[in-house]
């Protein structure tokens, strides 16, 4: 069985809490959360997992 990671990136690759902390407009996913994305990054490779990207 393969590992399958179903990924809704608003909240998770970028998020309010992030945005806090730096001050910029989220809403159109033009900034991402660059910590998030190393631990999504960590996970694919520990696991070998795919991602699913929903819209």
């Amino acid at each position: 069985m393969s590992n399958i990671i179903f990924l809704d990136v608003d909240g998770v690759l970028n998020s309010k809490f992030w945005d806090n902390d730096h001050h910029r407009e989220i809403s159109e996913g033009k900034y991402v959360d660059l910590s998030a994305v190393k631990l999504l990054g960590t996970l694919v490779n520990r696991t070998g997992a795919k991602i699913i990207f929903l819209l």
